[in-house]
C-alpha cells in the first residue's frame, strides 16, 4: 500500500510541476492561452522531462504515455486535463467512494 501512495505522490508531484511550469510561461507572455498553446508547450515539456530524465523512474511509463498520446491525438490528447487530473488524486478517490457509498445506500 505504500508503495502505491508513493507511486501516486511521484506522479501528482510531475504533474503538478508541468502545470507551475505551464502557468509561469503564460503569465511570462512566452505561451498563449488557448489550447493549441498549451497543447504544444505541454508536449515540448513532457518530452523533454521524459528525455532528460527530471523525474523519478516511476513516473517515467506515465511521461512516455502521455507524450505519446500527444503525438498521436495531437491537441485533442487532452494532455491539460490528463495533468490536472492526475495533480488532485484524492479527488478522484473521495468522488470513488462517494460514489459507492450513494450506491450502496441506494441499494438498501
Amino acid at each position: 500500500m505504500q508503495q502505491e501512495e508513493l507511486h501516486e505522490q511521484l506522479l501528482t508531484d510531475m504533474a503538478q510541476c508541468a502545470l507551475m511550469a505551464l502557468a509561469i510561461e503564460q503569465q511570462t507572455g512566452k505561451c498563449g492561452f488557448g489550447p493549441t498553446s498549451e497543447h504544444k508547450f505541454l508536449s515540448k515539456w513532457l518530452t523533454a522531462a521524459y528525455k532528460q530524465k527530471r523525474f523519478a523512474k516511476e513516473t517515467a511509463p506515465t511521461l512516455q504515455a502521455l507524450t505519446q498520446m500527444a503525438k498521436e491525438k495531437g491537441q485533442f490528447a487532452g494532455l491539460k486535463a490528463n495533468l490536472i487530473k492526475l495533480s488532485k488524486p484524492e479527488e478522484n478517490t473521495d468522488s470513488e467512494s462517494d460514489t459507492e457509498s450513494s450506491s450502496d445506500t441506494a441499494s438498501k
